[in-house]
């Protein structure tokens, strides 16, 4: 089936209540910026914030005077107040995603008389491959993913690929980023044990073998992490793995055909 507004707003609410600060469910036809008075969240609202995390969360890219369109920039206060602002609305955004969305289908197809679920999907993945890579080669199903998608592109086609099918495959994973989070816990942990070390000196003589744990701890693990924040940042999607069993199209088309 065709990705339908409540498909986007389904999505759309969790992530706008985290842009915007907010806890709350909305109705379709309600006011993006009467939703930000009424939480007292107008004043801090930036717009860049929302464009920038649509197209990191649905993977659409949406034109800049679109969204100056959508704002009503350049209406004068009095007519944007009556006139533009009641039409800034949630479904109004939703249909603005699903203008700029790839339309794409993973539908069953039938073949010699049988349907087939895996094969409507992999047919869906190459028209969704070619919407993001421009002249991309005709490829079969068991051509590797990564050999026709790489960084940005894979990264998009993986998010719009998760929309159309409602999050039924997983994400793609980033085991470096899961890597400096764990690092940095563990640094965090070991410096406020040096912390409390230090606190309890004065009452308390401690043994030298504790603090050179502690301090070792410390060193090896906010060190490591110091140094793989900016390389992890500077590779950007490149070190983004496919989730485990999902190496080619056929995997993938399968995954998305048994569903």
């Amino acid at each position: 089936m065709p990705i339908s507004r409540d498909d986007i707003l389904d999505e759309l609410w969790p992530l706008w209540n985290e842009i915007a600060g907010l806890n709350r469910e909305w109705a379709a036809n309600m006011s993006l910026v009467q939703c930000l008075k009424d939480g007292n969240a107008w004043d801090e609202f930036d717009s860049a914030d929302l464009e920038w995390g649509i197209a990191e969360h649905f993977g659409v890219q949406i034109p800049e005077d679109k969204w100056r369109e959508f704002w009503g920039d350049g209406v004068e206060p009095d007519v944007w107040e009556e006139k533009v602002e009641p039409m800034i609305t949630f479904g109004c955004l939703a249909d603005m995603i699903i203008a700029h969305f790839p339309d794409v289908s993973f539908r069953p197809v039938e073949i010699c008389g049988r349907t087939c679920g895996p094969a409507g999907a992999f047919f869906g993945l190459q028209e969704l491959t070619a919407y993001n890579v421009d002249n991309v080669p005709r490829f079969a199903p068991s051509t590797r993913i990564k050999k026709q998608l790489k960084d940005e592109n894979l990264t998009r086609f993986w998010l719009q690929m998760r929309v159309l099918t409602r999050n039924s495959v997983p994400p793609l994973a980033d085991p470096v980023t899961t890597f400096i989070v764990v690092l940095g816990l563990a640094a965090v942990g070991f410096g406020l044990c040096g912390l409390l070390l230090i606190c309890l000196h004065s009452l308390v003589e401690m043994p030298e073998w504790l603090v050179l744990l502690v301090m070792t701890g410390f060193s090896s693990t906010a060190l490591p992490a110091f140094v793989l924040v900016p390389l992890r940042y500077v590779a950007g999607t490149r070190l983004l793995r496919l989730p485990t069993g999902i190496r080619t199209f056929r995997d993938l088309a399968e995954k998305i055909g048994t569903v």
